[in-house]
């Protein structure tokens, strides 16, 4: 399976994650972990963030994927003084329910922010496989970057989900 067949949805029969797992019931978990890729589909009103987890070692994945639907709103924030080589590391997060609405939102530090606002969220914790090694010929430094982080094209293992609404 690779992280772009979850984009359009999950297989059924994945294993709910407990509640000290659970990024949505327990946002700071999500501390030290690093923004990596937001992906915006308009016509499904719906925001896919990646995130890499190797520096959130409590959490039982190397990598998540938030899935919010519904979405009313979009913020990030990036300060003017940041550039291409700076890493959005989580110093903050909270998730909570308003009304009919989940809102979910990172701080990155004084780099940056992130605030989804829709109407429910989940989130996958992925064990991504297939690291590339670095090449060996000189490499373009936002390549250099990206080198062994997830994209969609990323082959995965889906480890649990957690959801806002709870099924059932």
């Amino acid at each position: 399976m690779r992280v772009h067949d979850l984009l359009s949805g999950l297989p059924s029969g994945i294993r709910s994650l407990g509640e000290t797992e659970d990024p949505l019931r327990r946002p700071h978990l999500m501390i030290g972990a690093q923004v990596t890729r937001v992906v915006v589909d308009v016509i499904a009103a719906t925001v896919h963030v990646l995130f890499e987890l190797r520096q959130a070692s409590r959490l039982p994945a190397n990598t998540a994927l938030l899935r919010v639907d519904g979405v009313v709103r979009q913020d990030w924030i990036r300060s003017a003084w940041t550039d291409d080589h700076t890493s959005w590391t989580i110093t903050d997060a909270t998730a909570h329910r308003r009304r009919q609405e989940v809102v979910f939102s990172v701080r990155c530090g004084e780099a940056g922010a992130l605030r989804l606002v829709g109407a429910s969220a989940e989130v996958v914790l992925l064990d991504v496989t297939g690291a590339a090694a670095p090449p060996s010929e000189p490499i373009d430094p936002r390549a250099l970057a990206r080198l062994a982080v997830a994209d969609e094209s990323s082959a995965c293992e889906i480890i649990g989900v957690a959801r806002w609404p709870r099924d059932g």
